[in-house]
């Protein structure tokens, strides 16, 4: 057993251990700031009362707060203390599979093997080498798994202790992230396949939901699905296909047939399998949630490869029983297989520290130009790994950040597309900060502009022109200047009448989720305008895509040229921008 385990954490060591040259990324400067003085008071504040000092806050995890609280006492802001930690972590959850796999059935050997697969799996890399999202993912994990495997003993033997143990693993990962939503059915699943009934045996599985909706309906910020059902169910099965994929790689791109290869598989599983394996494979299932409703992210793969990887070893158990023979020659096969994943792994590593390594270019540029000092910043092509963290890592290291707007997220020549609406107010002469290129820059924003046209993604207008036909779009927009915002261009009259168009005294667009279902908004205005989208979507004018407020959908018509508008009525409404699924 030792010796298994050892190798699992000396294969995490050796996929990971290019992490300790690497620096932050991304939401690790914010959630450092914010933790780094969160101390015991605090940190007891947030856990019973959610009150994080008065900060606004979108998830209650107090455990990942805590991480990231004693992780900045041990290591403050030095990068591989925290990565140490990480790889320890991810070392600790791989030791775990590797004890539940041999306590339930699995030889030594398959039990290793199963360890060391989960060790080197390339999709984990999301989820240990960014710490904002190791320090939920792998504790969270951790505890599931330690919760899984007591309550599979308590359906078994009935002791109740072990029904406490699970109890209260699960309430402990709740505090780093909402995975454990997953855990009811899967307790009912291990009721029902050792055929317990009565209130003695499934006491814990109430107790269980209980916990997952008090924590949902009390500590957690919700956010709506902006989706209708039948669109839900085609996002779900599209990321049940990539969580599919990401255990069995050969299954096809097609959603549809990847689905039914992977209904066939598990069906397999079940009938061949023993009741632990069955056990494992609706543990997989259940793992994707509630994360499949929205998305297939990386890091929360991680979840699923638990069980899968326990699944693997109670395979691989089984064909070195069913070829003894053989036994050396699955070994060696396996090995091999593990040595290819841990590649792959070393290679996604390589790849986060890149990303890394633009962040510290970045944090050097600040220091030697002194931009904490500054009053306002226009950023201009922000990296990904700099997208959450940029104003943070400024306020962590040098006290201060100024005003950032950032200028371009979407640049579609000949336009300049923009978020923020505080860059129209902003001079000519602001300093922009260029990450576009190879090093950064400053340069000013009339510098940056050049001659192309500025415009916001997403802009409310109480008035427009309606070209003559032949007109040049672009001209004409030109001519417009500072006023095309507030007056767009359409090449037709639109549906609404342009007499009863005025400009509102009260406009607010609020984003409420980007997903893969599409673009939700909450419009609030005091008299009908029209709503122009600017915004990378194949809509194609509602050929591919729609555009609803309120769950109605409404036309679609050409505006600015190459964008997209309709007409908003008054009050405050939902307005859902969605393009063709893939």
């Amino acid at each position: 057993m030792h010796l298994a385990s050892a190798a699992a954490v000396g294969i995490a060591f050796l996929c990971y251990r290019g992490l300790l040259g690497h620096w932050f990324v991304s939401d690790d400067f914010a959630l450092l700031h914010d933790f780094r003085d969160l101390g015991l008071d605090g940190l007891t504040r947030f856990l019973v009362f959610g009150d994080l000092g008065g900060r606004e806050f979108v998830y209650w995890r107090p455990g990942w707060a805590a991480l990231f609280w004693l992780g900045h006492a041990l290591f403050g802001t030095d990068a591989p203390g925290h990565y140490a930690l990480c790889i320890a972590m991810h070392a600790a959850v791989a030791v775990v599979v590797v004890r539940i796999g041999q306590r339930h059935g699995a030889s030594l050997l398959a039990a290793g093997c199963a360890g060391a697969l989960f060790a080197a799996m390339p999709t984990h890399v999301g989820g240990v080498a960014w710490i904002a999202a190791a320090y939920n993912v792998l504790p969270a994990s951790f505890t599931i798994a330690l919760a899984a495997a007591a309550f599979w003993r308590f359906a078994a033997n009935g002791r109740a202790a072990e029904a406490h143990w699970a109890l209260a693993a699960l309430a402990l990962s709740l505090t780093f992230k909402e995975a454990a939503y997953s855990l009811p059915p899967l307790f009912a699943g291990a009721l029902l396949l050792h055929r317990r009934r009565g209130l003695r045996a499934w006491w814990p599985v109430l107790a269980a939901l209980g916990l997952v909706l008090l924590h949902y309906g009390v500590c957690m910020r919700r956010y709506a699905v902006a989706a209708d059902a039948a669109t839900q169910l085609v996002v779900v099965a599209h990321h049940l296909a990539m969580y599919a994929r990401s255990m069995v790689p050969l299954l096809p791109a097609d959603a549809a047939a990847a689905l039914a290869l992977t209904a066939g598989l598990a069906a397999l599983v079940w009938w061949r399998g023993s009741a632990w394996s069955r056990y494992c494979l609706l543990w997989t299932a259940a793992a994707t949630l509630p994360y499949v409703v929205l998305t297939h992210g990386e890091r929360f793969l991680y979840f699923a490869h638990v069980p899968a990887a326990l699944l693997a070893g109670q395979g691989l158990a089984a064909v070195v029983s069913a070829l003894p023979r053989a036994r050396w020659l699955v070994v060696a096969a396996s090995a091999a297989g593990i040595v290819v994943l841990a590649n792959a792994t070393i290679r996604g590593v390589a790849a986060h520290g890149r990303a890394g390594d633009e962040c510290r270019r970045v944090h050097a540029f600040a220091a030697r130009e002194r931009l904490g000092e500054r009053q306002d910043l226009i950023v201009d092509g922000v990296p990904a790994s700099l997208e959450n963290g940029l104003a943070a890592m400024l306020r962590l290291f040098f006290g201060r950040s100024p005003n950032l707007v950032a200028l371009s997220v979407h640049p579609r020549p000949p336009f300049l597309l923009y978020h923020d609406r505080a860059f129209d107010a902003l001079a000519a002469d602001t300093p922009v900060l260029c990450l576009s290129g190879p090093e950064p820059r400053l340069a000013s924003k009339a510098e940056v502009v050049g001659d192309a046209l500025p415009l916001p993604v997403l802009s409310l207008a109480g008035r427009c022109e309606v070209l003559a036909p032949g007109t040049d779009a672009v001209a004409a927009m030109r001519a417009k200047g500072a006023r095309l915002v507030a007056e767009p261009v359409l090449a037709a009259a639109p549906p609404c009448a342009i007499a009863s168009l005025r400009e509102p005294s009260r406009a607010e667009i609020a984003t409420v989720v980007v997903a893969l279902t599409g673009l939700t908004l909450d419009v609030d205005v005091d008299r009908p305008c029209l709503l122009v989208i600017a915004f990378p979507v194949p809509l194609e004018l509602g050929v591919r895509g729609t555009v609803a407020i309120d769950g109605e959908r409404v036309p679609v018509f050409a505006a600015d040229s190459i964008f997209h508008a309709v007409c908003m009525p008054a009050g405050r409404h939902r307005v859902v921008v969605q393009p063709a699924l893939p």
